[in-house]
């Protein structure tokens, strides 16, 4: 089983974690997750606890819209569902333990966009309350294997040690995100119209990461 988890990464980027009160949602409250057009992939959020003693955390789905033909079950911090559950209070937990809300998607090699959302919310302080947003993604087809082939020959080298070299050359300004091997996202940049940058990724451990530009992903490799 593939497992993909959105995340703000907490690799010394520079990005925190977005804290309210009792909890912090680890990742960022509103994910995207692209997966394989086919076989099993987990899209999960965390909830980390802030305070000494248990915490109790409820949910709701608040929407779901799932393509036809897919298949999607959730699972919170103590069960998992033969579906998208409406509504249940999850286990007590204590830091440093967390939380967790994850659906599992076979897109059954279908492609198309999913978009479901879950209030959750402190048992104990009803009015601390959050939306997770998970939007989950699938491409399919030539025009999605063309873009990450074109995609593979912007970057190098692959693998690499401490830094990686992105061309946006004769192409517009585009937004780029490195994705790690659980799916969080260590890194979010801009690059301009025909920039060229070399990004310095000493912080990250060695692994397997995913680099995406629109609709285009390619595996990179730090070794």
């Amino acid at each position: 089983m593939k497992k993909f988890t959105a995340a703000l990464g907490l690799l010394a980027m520079g990005l925190s974690l977005q804290a309210n009160g009792s909890y912090s949602i680890v990742e960022d409250k509103n994910s995207t997750f692209y997966v394989p057009h086919s076989d099993f992939t987990d899209c999960a959020i965390h909830i980390r606890s802030n305070i000494a003693d248990s915490l109790f955390m409820a949910y709701e789905r608040i929407e779901e819209n799932v393509p036809s033909g897919w298949g999607a079950n959730l699972c919170d911090n103590a069960v998992c569902y033969g579906d998208l559950h409406t509504a249940a209070n999850m286990a007590p937990f204590k830091a440093p333990a967390e939380a967790f809300m994850k659906i599992t998607v076979n897109p059954m090699g279908i492609a198309g966009t999913a978009v479901v959302k879950y209030a959750v919310w402190d048992l104990n302080n009803p009015n601390q309350r959050d939306t997770l947003t998970f939007n989950i993604v699938v491409f399919w087809g030539a025009s999605a294997d063309q873009a990450a082939k074109a995609l593979a020959g912007m970057i190098g080298p692959n693998p690499f040690s401490n830094t990686l070299q992105v061309s946006n050359a004769g192409l517009d300004a585009a937004d780029y995100s490195i994705y790690d091997a659980m799916g969080r996202q260590v890194l979010n940049f801009r690059m301009e119209a025909s920039e060229i940058r070399t990004l310095p990724l000493e912080a990250l451990p060695r692994g397997i990461y995913i680099l995406r530009r629109g609709a285009a992903a390619v595996r990179v490799i730090k070794d």
